[in-house]
Parts: structure tokens; C-alpha cells; sequence
């Protein structure tokens, strides 16, 4: 989203060395730890020009989605044009090749149709193509150098291409483990539903006045909530989902010491 974002302003970013790092939580994000735990150093944005790759590779971009602007415009689904879409993220890879790759897509293309008050029908009615998008890119990658549908289309894709490892990490599965968990982990339970950082109502949040405008007060203990602005988590949520997210993907990587 650029330097103009909120995202790379404080409080974002703001229990990392007191400096904005950009990234949408207080902190660190799930890549940051599982690049951790695998002993690299901190992922470099692709989108970085003086970007190391030699390790890896970070795809996050703020709002971006699985499907192209054009084909959410064709459902009537608005979309801000500066986004990146998962085509051309692997057009990216497709020339730049890393250890690890972290890319998580289709929930803003959700997000955006919510947003602009289409049903849940509505909104089902989009899975399919998402899951449509993803498969072709990661096949068009290789080639060049709701997990009911996800699920399958890996098996398939691993047919295809018996040589790559393609793993599928249950972002859904480890929030629902963490949330399940919150009093074990250490968060405050009496907050669990509310932002750190927003304004209004029973969440904490308000979508005309959100996380780093004007006067929109910080909690003083993010790691003690899950929510860090009503959409993403918190540094130390997502810490307790990338170590439950790198027990599950570890055998699936069919790694060897």
C-alpha cells in the first residue's frame, strides 16, 4: 500500500523497536515466526527493490486479493486498484525463486464483497473461482520454473507435479485452536472480542474511524488481546498460530536434518 498507508505509520508496528515495520499488527506477523523457526532472517517484501531474496520471499501487501481487479469488477465487486493479485505475485516468483514463499489469498476478495453488503450466497458463489485462481498460478509457476475445495485442488495439483512440495497451512484451524485456547495462552478473556486499537461499539471498532486515524486510542497491552485493529491479530496471537501453523506443515514438507 506505500508509504501513504496507515500500515506504515504508528501505533502499527509499534511493539517492534517502537518503529512502524509496515506490516498490518503491532508487530511481527506468522511468516516472521516461521521464518524464525526455520533459521532464516526476516523475509523481505517482494515488492522491496533492494530486497534479499536468497532466503525467501514475502508476498503480503495490504488488501491484496486472489482474483485480479478485473474479474472482481465482472461480479460487481469493488476493489482498490492498487492492490497485488496472486497472478501477478507468481509472476514475481516465477523469476525470482526463494526457500520460502508465503502468500495467504482469498480472504480480501471475501472482505471486499462483505463489505459492500453482498450475501453469503453471494459470497460462496466467489470460493470456487478464488480457489480456481490460486491452483492455476501456482501450476503456471511450477511449470515455468474453504479447504473442502482447497484440499482437493492440492491433491490435484500434487498429481501434476509430483516433483514440488505444496503444503496447506489451516489458518482457519490454528485461529480456531488459539481462540479456543485463550485463557490457557495467556490473553486477557475478558477482551478477547475487542480491538486493542479502534473506537466504538462492543468490538472496538468502526470501519469510518479505524485503527491509526486521528485520536483513535491504543490499548497499553496488546499482547494480552488477540484483535490488535478488528481485522488483524496481534503480534502475540500470531505467534501462538504460526508455532501450532509449523507443527502441522512440518511433515508436510518432508524436511530431513
Amino acid at each position: 500500500m506505500g508509504a501513504a498507508s496507515r500500515f506504515s505509520r504508528l501505533p502499527y508496528g509499534e511493539t517492534f523497536s517502537h518503529r512502524a515495520t509496515g506490516r498490518c499488527s503491532s508487530s511481527q506477523l506468522m511468516i516472521d515466526f516461521i521464518a524464525k523457526a526455520a533459521g532464516l532472517p526476516f523475509l523481505d517484501a517482494y515488492k522491496d527493490t533492494n530486497g534479499d531474496f536468497i532466503h525467501g520471499v514475502n508476498f503480503a501487501v495490504a488488501g491484496s486479493t486472489a482474483l485480479s481487479v478485473d474479474s472482481l469488477a465482472k461480479t460487481n465487486i469493488l476493489s482498490p486498484v492498487t492492490t497485488s493479485s496472486l497472478g501477478e505475485q507468481f509472476d514475481w516468483m516465477s523469476k525470482h525463486f526463494g526457500s520460502i514463499c508465503n502468500t495467504s489469498r482469498g480472504g480480501n476478495d471475501i472482505n471486499y464483497a462483505l463489505f459492500q453488503g453482498k450475501s453469503i450466497k453471494e459470497v460462496k458463489s466467489l470460493v470456487p473461482s478464488i480457489v480456481q485462481a490460486i491452483k492455476n498460478a501456482v501450476r503456471t509457476v511450477i511449470s515455468d520454473g474453504a479447504v473442502r475445495v482447497v484440499v482437493p485442488a492440492i491433491r490435484e495439483l500434487k498429481k501434476e507435479l509430483p516433483n514440488a512440495v505444496i503444503a496447506y497451512g489451516d489458518y482457519y484451524k490454528a485461529f480456531e485452536w488459539l481462540y479456543k485456547n485463550v485463557d490457557y495462552l495467556g490473553f486477557d478473556t475478558s477482551t478477547k472480542q475487542r480491538a486493542c486499537c479502534g473506537s466504538g461499539g462492543d468490538y472496538n471498532f468502526c470501519l469510518t474511524r479505524m485503527c491509526g486515524a486521528p485520536d483513535v486510542p491504543v490499548c497499553q497491552n496488546p499482547d494480552q488481546l488477540i484483535s490488535w485493529d478488528g481485522i488483524h491479530l496481534t503480534q502475540e496471537a500470531y505467534k501462538h498460530m504460526a508455532a501450532w501453523l509449523v507443527d502441522d506443515l512440518l511433515p508436510k514438507l518432508h524436511c530431513s536434518s
